[in-house]
């Protein structure tokens, strides 16, 4: 590498030495052709440029601008704008006779488009406002006048920050640094300004806060805070005081008894609730489900096993909260099975006159139904209370068979009951 360097610098030199000569036989046969790219029309506003002038002959360039008010060329080609107008650039060479020129126009620019906003449409009274200028043309260098109604106000800034009021117009000019051209942005006014309100705040004894810790003589205020939506001088403000007169607490308790436990299903038990203090409203419960009437008893026969009866009572006395009676649980017996006879003698002897089925007193709504043979319908009754006696519309049976249907009708839904009896005298 180190042994190429020399040869390259000798290459450079004899290289000169041809381009010299090259150019001395072509001014010596009458010149050169030297040519300027087009140049485009450009704006005051514009930056230095180049013309990069081309020539054959390797001697030096020189330039020259025909009106010094509208362009100056330095010695190396760049052209620096200094007005509107039009001027003619040339590049010519000593000795050679031939030269190339280039018109070029300077015009003045478009005014910078300029857009204002602000950051609300309406603050409270001597609140600041803050408006941001947005020019269209990026990258260039801007002065910003702000004006509040034609007269100037704030700094070179984009930003402008004032209070204002609804009859105020803003606006902003902006003028572009290198070339004195000025735009006016759109105007802004209308922007309500919101009156000061002192807030104020008074509660009465009804006021809508709960407590369960409050004690005799407790004082109790409410302080009222703006939330930064509304302009408020000043920002809060606290009521007056309500002192609190806390009653005695009576404290009572409820007791609930039951007519009969370990019976079977269907039996009517009732509950009767005592209380140690007068109670004015009586709400039973089975299994937490309220039930039964406001009454301090309570009947059903509907209870199954296992089912818990509870009664809440509200003592009529001040300050005192409902309360809870003893829970009482149900054993419920199972159904007995039914057992039905398929004879009996109702001869008037007063031995088995009757058809005595006494397990159906545990069902209250059952029904029991009896036929002849061709179906015609002979006895019903809606529960079992009167057995039947083997007549009919008050004139005795003769010896048959005749069918039954029981319908127990019980809580839990049970399948009915059929066959014959035989009247037997």
């Amino acid at each position: 590498m180190r042994q190429l360097k020399p040869a390259i610098g000798i290459f450079k030199v004899l290289l000169f030495f041809y381009m010299l000569f090259i150019a001395s036989n072509v001014f010596a046969q009458g010149g050169t052709a030297i040519t300027i790219p087009s140049i485009p029309g450009r704006s005051i506003c514009d930056n230095d440029f180049p013309i990069n002038a081309v020539a054959v002959s390797p001697a030096p360039l020189l330039y020259a601008s025909s009106n010094l008010n509208v362009a100056t060329i330095s010695a190396t080609g760049v052209v620096h704008i200094v007005g509107i107008g039009t001027t003619t650039i040339n590049a010519f060479q000593a000795g050679n006779p031939f030269t190339a020129s280039q018109s070029l126009e300077i015009t003045s620019p478009s005014p910078p488009k300029v857009t204002i906003a602000a950051d609300k449409t309406s603050a409270c009274a001597g609140s600041p406002v803050t408006f941001t200028a947005t020019i269209s043309e990026l990258g260039v260098t801007a002065a910003y006048q702000w004006t509040v109604n034609g007269i100037n106000a704030g700094t070179n800034s984009p930003t402008f920050v004032t209070p204002v009021i609804q009859t105020d117009v803003v606006q902003c000019i902006v003028t572009i640094s290198n070339c004195h051209v000025t735009g006016a942005s759109n105007q802004i006014t209308g922007i309500k300004s919101v009156p000061y309100v002192s807030p104020s705040i008074s509660i009465i004894s009804s006021v809508t806060f709960t407590s369960n810790s409050l004690a005799n003589g407790d004082n109790v205020t409410c302080t009222l805070t703006a939330n930064g939506a509304d302009c408020y001088a000043p920002t809060s403000a606290t009521s007056n005081s309500i002192a609190i007169s806390a009653a005695s607490v009576a404290i009572g308790t409820v007791n609930i008894v039951a007519s009969g436990n370990n019976v079977r299903s269907g039996t009517p038990v009732t509950f009767t609730a005592s209380s140690t203090l007068p109670a004015s409203k009586y709400q039973w419960q089975i299994n937490g489900i309220d039930a039964g009437i406001n009454s301090s008893t309570f009947t059903t026969r509907n209870l199954k096993n296992g089912d818990v009866v509870t009664c809440i009572a509200l003592i009529s006395a001040a300050c005192t909260a409902p309360v809870a009676s003893n829970p009482i649980v149900m054993n419920i017996l199972a159904p007995p099975k039914i057992t039905v006879t398929n004879t009996f003698t109702p001869n008037g002897d007063g031995v088995n006159d009757l058809w005595l089925i006494p397990d159906l007193s545990y069902y209250p709504n059952c029904l029991v139904t009896i036929y002849n043979r061709y179906g015609i319908l002979i006895f019903q009754s809606r529960g079992y209370n009167h057995a039947w006696d083997g007549t009919y519309n008050g004139r005795k049976l003769p010896t048959a068979t005749y069918y039954y249907v029981i319908d127990l009708n019980d809580i839990t839904p049970t399948p009915k009951i059929g066959g014959h009896i035989t009247i037997i005298r």
